[in-house]
């Protein structure tokens, strides 16, 4: 399409005045009508107006041809006729894939293409220092042998998918006596059982010989960890201690080590009556050389030094507090 528009005279000799210039001595020579009529001047079209456009749709349409749009285009997926069959989780689907679903042996559960076997947890501290109750609330600790999400209740109902949840190590603190905690392990794969516990608290074991200990981590793991034969692990844990009101002076210790066997001292001074003394000490252990689970205990004493606590051995002698989980592999 031709865009066609006009101008007035005017225009045309605004246009032209500068091409004009030059010559306008010349054309004083020449006898007026001539000059006008070389010029093209129409002495009847002198208005400033101009005419307007015919359209303005034809300054967006140049007649060309219409600009390339690339249509919406649906690329079929082609049918290879393929129907997959999985019966073995991470085998070969006969279809070029592996299957995402299957059976797994051993307990595991297929998780996308892979077996994943669940995992086990265990609670700290997992037992009382004198068999029914701490003297306060603590802060309990679940953790598992391998890294997984802690899904609990503290109402005695049965945990599950969409119940709260933690990473492990999960604390949770209670100071409400008769509190039922419950909770499994998830990492992908349920972990088959699901624990049960009762955080039981009793005031009247403040006026007696006592002690309390909790938030136990070794190796930056939390009070689960996972280890090998004769390992060196350190760690620490809080603690609590103090003495019976009927000897407010007397030094205590106390002692940690794998089962029975007294390994060091968490603590060893006198740390008076109730409230007693509370601080952070430090834990060293070896790992016993033969594969297996064992606990980590705590007990007291009361002598003049940590050797001569070690020495006693409480650990075989009084009651125990299992405070954490040593799995050696």
């Amino acid at each position: 399409m031709v865009l066609a528009f006009a101008l007035s005279a005017g225009c045309a000799m605004g246009g032209a005045s500068d091409d004009l210039g030059s010559g306008r001595d010349d054309a004083e020579d020449l006898p007026p009508d001539d000059a006008e009529e070389d010029l093209g001047i129409d002495e009847t079209s002198t208005s400033d107006e101009t005419a307007p456009l015919e359209d303005s749709g034809a300054l967006e349409d140049s007649g060309g041809p219409e600009p390339d749009v690339a249509p919406d285009v649906i690329f079929p997926v082609e049918d290879t006729g393929c129907t997959p069959s999985c019966s073995t989780c991470g085998a070969a689907d006969g279809c070029g894939g592996t299957c995402k679903t299957g059976a797994c042996g051993g307990g595991a559960t297929c998780v996308a293409g892979k077996c994943v076997s669940p995992t086990r947890s265990h609670l700290s501290p997992g037992d009382y220092a004198f068999g029914t109750a701490w003297a306060r609330g603590i802060t309990w600790t679940i953790g598992s042998e391998e890294p997984a999400t802690i899904r609990y209740t503290l109402d005695g109902s049965a945990p599950g998918p969409s119940s709260p949840s933690k990473p492990s190590p999960a604390d949770l603190f209670v100071a409400t006596s008769g509190t039922t905690i419950k909770w499994y392990a998830d990492n992908g794969a349920k972990e088959p059982t699901t624990h049960s516990f009762v955080a039981n608290i009793l005031a009247s074991g403040q006026t007696s010989y006592g002690f309390i200990v909790e938030k136990v981590n070794l190796s930056g793991k939390g009070p689960v960890v996972v280890a090998s034969p004769g390992a060196t692990i350190t760690g620490n844990a809080s603690y609590a201690a103090w003495t019976s009101t009927g000897c407010p002076g007397c030094r205590m210790q106390l002692v940690y080590g794998v089962g029975s066997t007294s390994a060091g001292c968490l603590y060893d001074w006198s740390p008076g009556n109730w409230p007693g003394a509370a601080a952070s000490g430090s834990i060293s252990v070896k790992a016993p050389g033969t594969p297996g689970t064992y606990t980590l205990n705590v007990s007291y004493t009361l002598e003049y030094s940590c050797a001569g606590g070690m020495a006693t051995n409480p650990l075989n002698v009084r009651a125990t507090a299992g405070v954490a989980t040593i799995v050696v592999r």
